[in-house]
């Protein structure tokens, strides 16, 4: 004979069902897109997926590593390596296709309230000079994800020699007021330049190809080679005591050459949703002989 369901175990089992799909919903919130789950802080530890999806405003990126997860202890770019205690996934982060958003940055504000390292006043903020509590300080980079370069003027060869430059810089306007400030403008003891630019997409790697032919990875091609990028920004972005050796990151730039990101956006067609070679991905680089309408041949 069947029994009868009393409606005291109904409710139990009711009650238990909400609390696995509250579960299971909470599980689906934290695999969204936002810094609240996905923003990695330095020295963190744990494996960065093969194949990661981040949601956004725009769509979806996905941060893809052809030669599987990578385990983040005691690696180079996860790992700090400075005096100010960033690593170079604080500024490349994957929610952010390896770089940084501006929503990101504004949302990470609110939540530390501008004490995370991401903001350190070095380049941070619009100028060290600034109040360094204060959001419009910063306002470059949590309204344009825009980071403070300062750059040696007069320019300065890899030996630490000065260059003498063919023109001079003359400050017509300056809304930040780090160029014409007496301690990090050009009239200080040791005058600098500050430009500001968004962190390159440290993904696609395996695409550039450095020198006169190929693709430079920084705006300015200031670099020879992704080994002597990374030891710069460790000395200036990290704040080393000493410029590391080129050699000492060949295990960081092989993971980020290995490391693929694409966007999709919402409305894509079908054939943009579907798992591609990620080569095709990145940047094209135009063959040393070049077609007769490279941007090599062009600007010869």
């Amino acid at each position: 004979m069947r029994q009868p369901i009393h409606s005291s175990h109904l409710r139990a089992a009711l009650a238990a069902l909400a609390v696995i799909l509250a579960a299971a919903i909470g599980m689906k919130a934290q695999s969204r897109y936002g810094p609240g789950h996905t923003w990695w802080d330095a020295g963190q530890g744990g494996y960065l997926p093969w194949d990661e999806s981040y949601e956004n405003a725009d769509g979806q990126v996905t941060v893809f590593n052809k030669k599987g997860s990578v385990q983040t202890k005691d690696h180079p770019f996860f790992e700090p390596l400075g005096m100010n205690g960033r690593a170079c996934v604080t500024c490349h982060q994957p929610a952010n296709a390896m770089s940084v958003a501006a929503a990101s940055l504004r949302e990470r504000w609110r939540e530390t309230d501008g004490r995370d390292l991401i903001f350190a006043a070095i380049d941070g903020s619009n100028c060290p000079g600034l109040p360094q509590q204060s959001a419009a300080s910063h306002s470059l980079l949590l309204e344009k994800g825009l980071y403070r370069v300062a750059l040696p003027w007069p320019p300065r060869s890899a030996g630490g020699d000065a260059i003498r430059p063919e023109f001079r810089i003359e400050v017509v306007h300056d809304p930040t007021g780090c160029n014409t400030s007496p301690v990090y403008g050009l009239s200080s003891a040791r005058p600098p330049v500050s430009v500001y630019r968004r962190p390159r997409v440290a993904a696609n790697l395996n695409q550039i190809s450095p020198g006169r032919e190929g693709l430079h990875f920084m705006a300015d091609g200031r670099e020879p080679s992704l080994e002597s990028q990374a030891a710069t920004a460790i000395l200036i972005h990290e704040q080393a005591d000493t410029r590391p050796a080129d050699s000492s990151f060949a295990g960081s730039w092989n993971s980020k050459r290995n490391s693929t990101q694409r966007r999709v956006p919402i409305s894509a067609p079908d054939s943009w949703t579907k798992r591609a070679d990620p080569l095709s991905w990145g940047p094209r680089i135009w063959p040393a002989a070049g077609p007769s309408d490279s941007p090599a041949r062009r600007n010869s």
